[in-house]
């Protein structure tokens, strides 16, 4: 299909989605670039803008209030209920969290998000008339409304705090201190108590509402997100979204009583993450969105132990679900839509306008909506081996490895070094690869910026088919290391990479997005495997000789090498390689290698025209010399023979790739790679559970237990011949001049951490300072002048045992007090 007909195609397909709805397209199974399946039963889908988070009905049931709280352009969506035709859309700079219905008619409340109010809306007229101020740096989660109907309480997410307000005269008193990230927030049935879910620990804290004080706090399962009070008002039902279970509470004892499992998954594998709660208008049944499962689980909570009925199949990440008024039907927000998708037309410069259909997969894979007519016990039974199902391959079909495979613990390879590097496509590395599914037009970092990529590639195998579990980099060293991103992680990445939350809590020890079998080295830790990390999770980084660099994560801090650099664009990836190779050569002469070695290149990140420093051809040039090097240095080393090296990118996201935007460059380097164009499909998961079957690791999530180990990218038969680094044909030293393309916009860019430029902009940059100032990329036009949007900031965040949290600023009244990541 030719790119005219492939535009015309995707502009087709989303009118038919905004417009009218359409009949469920994945009947047969759309395989997602995490490997799992989409096959949720035939349904009504209607569309929706990035990321749709939560989701009401109005009191007089004439509107269907979804809020949209993604990377890309937030607000408000209203659907008929009857329908789910659009009737208005709401812009809101800061819409986030789960908004909360008048008691009667066609008002709600909702969170803008950093600016720190909520709002009032009437959904009939689109209009706000009132808000309620919050305290600065407060940032609104949960929303509930006393049962006399005159309190509102508002969850803090940043704030570490509720405030109760008179919702009439919009007054709100002084917050109230609770743990950490509190989220869904519940009176009792008398009013007299507030239940508040702390999301960043495992804590529910008990508010009593006159005195406007924490009573106790009541243990519960990892990061507690969302509440429900059982109709009866005698107990609190709780997502334990890392747990994957249902804490059930009696209310009149402040106390958890019993768990309900709902990972569905067998060995106890988590990876479910179960979010939002609705419960049926007679109480009966307890409705439960598994995010992560692609799923909906229903319990029967009518007798006193509460019990799994079973699940249904749903769209791609469910946030949100809402019971229809005349109870026939749910409608479910499925926040990442029906499928992965290309984005070869990606368009920096629309962007500006609508930065939902740029291409760039942070804002433009829309949403979703379903509906599904109320459930069977006997469908829901199918539906929950549909579930199971639809999991990655070892959950579908269990296959059996090669009789003769290397990936096994008792193997020859007793070594892994696995290498992550930093936001590149397939098609930007290796599109001109002409035996690969590749783009060459897309090509920016070819063969002669890239020898060592195409050379490896071409010897040891090209992994064409392999994707990102990730969209961005803050959930991409979480997949990379963990393979899981939890719930907390995918709902406030995108509030940071759409430029309206600065805390950057991703990569730093912070607990809230610890998924609950935490990272790779804790794995190995638990399980006596030696290992080594150079640059991954790291803080307080300095130049080499200047400066300790250590990790704030559990297991890693003590086996960080103090001098290897992590993201710094100053420093060198060839002096990453040398330090690297310094560590290395001492091994080798000891013989005491360790099992497992973690090493990030952050380079190829670049650093855009930015005046005095290299050019983009120039990084990535060096960082592809770096690989080269550490590979020459293994592979002719005593440990070449027992050694097996992974390298991936952390996400794919800072390109156009015409297979699919998560699609990236990935190598197996080893004596046992199997050469060749392997097509199979793999993930990041895969490639961890590949990586932990070798070290005889168990996996941490239902997502690593269930990807294909890549035993396809392997042979039985060694190769033990070396490889020797080719160097580039263009000059690693080559500086951006003051007169660059975007120079000027570079310069003013904060490359101190990744991804804090706009990634439209920097593809833009990287584009045009590859092919030339007046160059036309072939997805769209030559350069439009126009303002360009103002440049985000991220604050940098560590685990602190003093407990303090302060803004960059240092304004005093952003102190918190908790053990939680700087603001």
């Amino acid at each position: 299909m030719t790119r005219v007909k492939q535009a015309i195609a995707l502009v087709f397909m989303f009118a038919i989605c905004t417009c009218v709805g359409i009949a469920e397209a994945a009947r047969g199974g759309i395989m997602l670039p995490t490997e799992w399946l989409l096959s949720p039963p035939p349904s009504t889908v209607v569309a929706t803008k990035t990321f749709p988070q939560s989701a009401v009905i109005t009191a007089d049931g004439a509107h269907l209030v979804v809020l949209e709280g993604g990377a890309g352009s937030p607000g408000i969506r209203v659907l008929d209920p009857k329908t789910l035709s659009v009737q208005r859309e709401i812009s809101v700079k800061g819409a986030y969290g789960v908004p909360l219905a008048d008691r009667r008619g066609a008002g709600f409340w909702a969170s803008t998000g950093q600016l720190d109010t909520i709002a009032h809306y009437d959904a009939a007229s689109g209009t706000s008339d009132r808000s309620i101020a919050l305290p600065k740096g407060f940032w609104a989660a949960g929303i509930a409304r006393s049962p006399d109907g005159k309190t509102l309480a508002i969850s803090g997410d940043l704030g570490d705090a509720v405030v109760i307000a008179r919702e009439a005269s919009g007054s709100a008193g002084t917050p109230v201190r609770v743990g950490r990230h509190p989220a869904g927030v519940a009176f009792s049935a008398d009013g007299r108590t507030l239940f508040v879910a702390n999301w960043g620990g495992a804590s529910l804290s008990v508010i009593d509402v006159a005195a406007q004080s924490v009573q106790r706090d009541v243990a519960v399962g990892k990061h507690p997100e969302a509440l429900a009070l059982s109709r009866d008002g005698k107990r609190l039902f709780v997502s334990e979204a890392d747990d994957d279970a249902i804490g059930i509470i009696d209310v009149a004892n402040a106390k958890r009583v019993a768990d309900v499992n709902v990972g569905l998954y067998r060995d106890g594998l988590f990876g479910a993450s179960p979010s939002a709660l609705a419960l049926s208008q007679d109480g009966r049944r307890l409705y439960v969105t598994c995010a992560a499962a692609n799923a909906v689980v229903v319990l029967d909570v009518a007798g006193r132990a509460p019990r799994v009925l079973g699940a249904l199949p749903t769209g791609w990440y469910p946030t949100a679900l809402v019971l229809e008024p005349h109870g026939s039907a749910l409608d479910v927000v499925d926040a990442m839509g029906e499928s992965g998708h290309a984005n070869p037309g990606f368009d920096p410069f629309h962007h500006y306008a609508d930065r939902d259909t740029s291409g760039y997969v942070a804002a433009s894979s829309i949403g979703s909506i379903r509906r599904i007519p109320i459930p069977s016990d006997a469908t829901l039974l199918d539906g929950l081996e549909a579930v199971r199902s639809n999991g990655g391959p070892f959950l579908r079909d269990a296959p059996v490895p090669p009789a003769d495979t290397v990936v096994r613990p008792d193997g020859p390879l007793r070594h892994i070094i696995y290498i992550v590097k930093e936001n590149r496509t397939y098609d930007q590395v290796l599109g001109d690869l002409p035996e690969a599914n590749g783009d060459p037009a897309l090509a920016l970092f070819g063969a002669n910026i890239t020898p060592n990529e195409h050379a490896l590639a071409k010897r040891f195998g090209i992994l064409d088919d392999t994707y990102a579990d990730a969209e961005v980099s803050a959930d991409g060293h979480n997949w990379s290391m963990a393979a899981f991103g939890n719930d907390y992680l995918e709902r406030m990445w995108p509030q940071n990479y759409g430029g309206r939350r600065e805390l950057y809590d991703f990569e730093d020890g912070a607990d809230a997005s610890v998924p609950h079998a935490g990272f790779l080295w804790n794995n190995a830790v638990r399980h006596g495997i030696t290992l080594r990390n150079y640059g991954e999770f790291t803080t307080e980084e300095a130049p080499i000789g200047k400066g300790p660099v250590t990790s704030q994560m559990t297991d890693l801090k003590d086996v960080t090498d103090p001098k290897f650099v992590g993201f710094d664009l100053s420093v060198r990836d060839e002096a990453r390689e040398a330090e690297w190779a310094r560590e290395f050569d001492g091994y080798v002469w000891n013989g005491d290698l360790p099992a497992l070695e973690i090493v990030r290149l952050p380079n190829d990140h670049t650093s855009g025209t930015r005046p005095g420093f290299r050019t983009p051809v120039a990084y990535v040039a060096e960082n592809d010399l770096s690989l080269g090097r550490l590979i020459e240095k293994v592979s002719h080393s005593r440990y070449w023979g027992e050694t097996a090296i992974f390298v991936v990118e952390d996400d794919a996201q800072n390109g156009p790739d015409h297979v699919d935007a998560q699609r990236m460059s990935a190598y197996v380097i080893s004596p046992y790679a199997a050469g060749g164009v392997v097509h199979q499909h793999f993930s990041t998961a895969g490639i961890v559970r590949t990586i932990e079957l070798i070290l005889g690791l168990p996996p941490m999530s239902a997502y690593d237990a269930a990807a294909q180990p890549l035993y396809a990218a392997f042979k039985a038969q060694p190769d033990f011949h070396g490889y020797v680094a080719l160097p580039p044909n263009v000059d690693l030293n080559a500086i951006n001049a003051g007169t660059a393309y975007r120079a000027s916009y570079s310069a003013q860019a904060d490359f101190a951490h990744e991804d804090s430029v706009p990634d439209a902009q920097l593809n833009d940059i990287i584009w045009h300072a590859v092919r030339g100032a007046a160059a036309t990329p072939p997805p769209y036009g030559a350069f439009a002048n126009g303002p360009l949007p103002s440049l985000r900031g991220r604050a940098q965040t560590r685990d602190d045992d003093a407990g303090i949290r302060r803004d960059d600023a240092g304004d005093d009244a952003s102190e918190r007090v908790g053990n939680g990541a700087h603001v």
